[in-house]
C-alpha cells in the first residue's frame, strides 16, 4: 500500500478554505482548528448544518494526523477537549514506528483501513518515486485507487468506527497525516449527519491549509534530491485534490447506489447518530 510514502514524500501544497465555527442558541461555539505544537491538522467536526437545519455539535467529534509528537502542553489541551476514545486507523507498522503519545484515560482502539505490504512494511519510497519519474504510473492514479476502492478492509474498519461512534462518546479517529483515510471517515461520518456533500469536501480540502508547512518540507527534500524539473513533475501528477474525495464518494454511490445505501450495507443506525451528534 502507498498511503504512508505517497504523503510524507509527494504531498503538493495549494491552499483551501478554512473552516470557522459557526455560533447556535444552543450549542456554544468553537474554532474548529486545535492548536497543538506536536500535530497541525487536528479539527473539531462541529459546526456543519446537518439534517433538520441542525448543527454537528461541538465537541465531541474530532479527527487528526497521528500523534506522537504531543508535548504536555498538547495533552493537557486535549484533556480539557474531554476526549474518551481515540480511533487509529493506520497500519500496524506505522503504529509501531510511531506510537500515538495520548493519556492511559483515553481508551484507544486500532482499526486499518489498509494493510500493510507483505513485508510489514510500506512500499519504498525511493522506487516508488522513481516509477513515477519514468513514467510507469502517476502518482495520481494510485491516489484515485486508493479512493476508489471500498475493499472488505475498509467496509470493516468502517463499520467499527460506526460502531464506536454509535455509543455517543466523545471521539477522535486519526490516520497517518489525517487527510486520506481520516478523510474519507470524515465524509461518511458527516454524510450520516445528514451534512451536504459540498461542505464534506470543503472538510477534506482544509487538510491543505493545516499542513501547509508540511507540504513545503516535502517539496524542498524532493527538489534538493531528485532536482526541480522532478518535483515539478511529482507535483503536478500528485496532490490532496478534490478530485479524491469525489472518487471516494462517487465509487460508493456507483457500487450502492447512494451514500445512504452504503451506509445501511455497513450497518450504520444513522438515528442514532444524529441523536448523540446533532443539536437537539
Amino acid at each position: 500500500m502507498l498511503r504512508q510514502t505517497i504523503f510524507n514524500l509527494l504531498i503538493s501544497a495549494s491552499c483551501a478554505v478554512s473552516l470557522t465555527a459557526q455560533t447556535s442558541e444552543n450549542n456554544k461555539s468553537y474554532e474548529t482548528h486545535v492548536n497543538l505544537e506536536g500535530e497541525d491538522n487536528f479539527r473539531d467536526m462541529g459546526g456543519f448544518i446537518g439534517a433538520d437545519g441542525k448543527r454537528v455539535l461541538y465537541r465531541k467529534l474530532f479527527r487528526s494526523g497521528e500523534l506522537s509528537a504531543l508535548t504536555d502542553a498538547d495533552q493537557e489541551t486535549i484533556k480539557q477537549l474531554g476526549l474518551e476514545q481515540v480511533i487509529d486507523l493506520r497500519t500496524a507498522h506505522e503504529v509501531e514506528e510511531k506510537p500515538d503519545r495520548i493519556s492511559s484515560d483515553i481508551k484507544m482502539y486500532f482499526y486499518p483501513l489498509m494493510a500493510n505490504d507483505p513485508s510489514g512494511k510500506t512500499v519504498n519510497a525511493e522506487s516508488f518515486i522513481a516509477d513515477v519519474l519514468s513514467g510507469k504510473y502517476s502518482a495520481k492514479e494510485k491516489m484515485l485507487e486508493f479512493y476508489g476502492t471500498i475493499d472488505t478492509q475498509k467496509k470493516k474498519g468502517f463499520e467499527t468506527v460506526f460502531n464506536l461512534l454509535e455509543t455517543g462518546k466523545t471521539t477522535l479517529w486519526h490516520c497517518q497525516a489525517g487527510q486520506d483515510r481520516a478523510g474519507m471517515t470524515a465524509a461518511l461520518v458527516l454524510w450520516s449527519l445528514g451534512v451536504n456533500r459540498a461542505d464534506i469536501v470543503k472538510d477534506y480540502l482544509a487538510t491543505k491549509t493545516y499542513l501547509a508547512k508540511s507540504y513545503e518540507q516535502y517539496h524542498n527534500y524532493i527538489s534538493t534530491k531528485y532536482g526541480k524539473e522532478a518535483l515539478e513533475k511529482l507535483k503536478k501528477n500528485f496532490g490532496p485534490s478534490e478530485a479524491f474525495i469525489n472518487a471516494f464518494l462517487d465509487n460508493i454511490e456507483k457500487e450502492y447506489g447512494n451514500v445512504d445505501t452504503f451506509l445501511e450495507t455497513i450497518h450504520v443506525d444513522v438515528n442514532k447518530m444524529r441523536t448523540n451528534y446533532l443539536e437537539s
